[in-house]
Order: C-alpha cells, then sequence, then structure tokens
C-alpha cells in the first residue's frame, strides 16, 4: 500500500480528520474491526466452552448420586419387609380382640340359656313336688298306699329326723320352703 501510494506520489499527504490517507485510515480500521470481532468470538468460544464444563460436571454429579440412590432403594425394600411383619402383628391383635369379643358374647349367650334351663328345671321339679298345673296331684300332695303322705316322703322325713304326720303335714302344706326348712334347721314352715 506504501508503494503503490509513493507511485501515486501521495506518501506524505495526511487528512486533517484522520491523520494520514484514506487507504490508510480504511486499513486501520480493518485491522480493528477484525481484533474485535477475534475478541468477540473468543470470549464467545469461553463461554461457550464454561457452558459445556458446567453440563459436563452437572452430569458427573448426577452420576456420582447413583449408587446412593441405589443403597436408598435397597433401605426402602428392606423397611417394607419389617412394614410386613408389622402389618401381620396389628391385623392378629385385631382379629385376636374380634374372636375374644364374639367368644365372650357366645359365652353369655351360653350362660344365659344354662340359666333358663335351669330356671325351668327347678320349675319343673316344684310343680311336681307340689302339684302340677291343672289339678294334678303332685308327689306331695298324697298318692301314698294309705291316701296320705307318699312312702318316699316318709323315708326321707325318717332319714331327716322329722318323721310323723305332723311334721310332714308342715312340709306339704310350707311347700319346698318347708322342706328345706326343716332339713337345714328352720324348723318353720315356708
Amino acid at each position: 500500500m506504501e508503494e503503490r501510494l509513493l507511485g501515486q506520489g501521495r506518501l506524505g499527504l495526511m487528512t486533517s480528520q484522520y491523520g494520514g490517507t484514506p487507504e490508510q485510515f480504511a486499513l486501520a480500521k480493518a485491522q480493528e474491526e477484525a481484533r474485535n470481532q477475534a475478541a468477540v468470538m473468543a470470549r464467545s468460544q469461553a463461554l461457550a466452552e464454561q457452558q459445556q464444563a458446567l453440563q459436563m460436571g452437572s452430569g458427573l454429579l448426577g452420576q456420582s448420586f447413583v449408587p446412593q440412590q441405589q443403597q436408598l432403594d435397597a433401605l426402602t425394600a428392606a423397611s417394607n419387609l419389617a412394614n410386613i411383619a408389622g402389618t401381620g402383628q396389628r391385623t392378629g391383635a385385631q382379629l385376636a380382640a374380634q374372636l375374644g369379643s364374639q367368644g365372650l358374647e357366645s359365652f353369655i349367650r351360653a350362660a344365659e340359656s344354662a340359666n333358663l334351663m335351669q330356671q325351668r328345671e327347678e320349675d319343673t321339679l316344684a310343680r311336681l313336688l307340689l302339684g302340677g298345673a291343672g289339678g294334678t296331684p303332685g308327689m306331695l300332695s298324697g298318692g301314698g298306699s294309705d291316701g296320705g303322705t307318699p312312702e318316699w316322703i316318709k323315708a326321707v322325713g325318717d332319714v331327716f329326723g322329722f318323721g310323723g304326720e305332723s311334721g310332714l303335714r308342715d312340709v306339704q302344706t310350707g311347700g319346698l320352703g318347708g322342706l328345706f326348712g326343716r332339713i337345714f334347721g328352720g324348723g318353720g314352715k315356708g
């Protein structure tokens, strides 16, 4: 460029605004623009490389937690096995409580039935001894060979020591209470 300017006879010329010839100015401008563009491109390339390094670091960091996550997953499976035993124990306790309450209810019903049957048995025995419904003579009223006291009652009276017609009449008129009273020492009528 200097040779060409020398050949044209303009080598020592200066412009008032930029100093030097317009060709020198254009060359200096192009050189500075190229430097600026190279700096911008270098900066962009550096940022891209940093971004790539960050992505690689994040990927490696994520991969470093994989063994820990696998261990936690194995621990979760083990805690589920422990939970199975606890669930079985809770279910067993609930079933035992339900069966216990059902058994208690059955026991109460059976006791009530036994009490009712015993009451009926005692009522039947009392009716037989004292005379049944509908005018049927009972075991305590007549029915003996002489039309008086039955023989088996006389035998019981002799065993307990209140024999004789008057004692047996007291038993007949006093009912079971009189009988039990004479047996157990009450001596009076029912």
